[in-house]
């Protein structure tokens, strides 16, 4: 599975919309609707704020192993 699918799972699991997902992350909407659909790469910026905002494991965002998020004691 890419990257832009697991944002995609993470934004759901979250149960929040791209635009949410945007502000969360200091994004545009068109930006993340990209992502989502491929058409472009997360920034390495932006998956540091899914780690630093929303405690995104990026060893799950990046390869899929491991749990999707850090858990608080990490």
């Amino acid at each position: 599975m890419e990257t832009s699918k697991r944002l995609t799972e993470i934004r759901k699991e979250l149960n929040i919309t791209q635009a949410e997902l945007g502000r969360r992350l200091d994004e545009s909407i068109q930006y993340i609707n990209k992502v989502e659909s491929g058409a472009i790469h997360l920034k390495q910026a932006t998956m540091i704020m899914l780690y630093h905002r929303l405690r995104v494991n990026l060893n799950w965002l990046l390869t899929g192993e491991g749990a999707r998020f850090i858990s608080p004691q990490d």
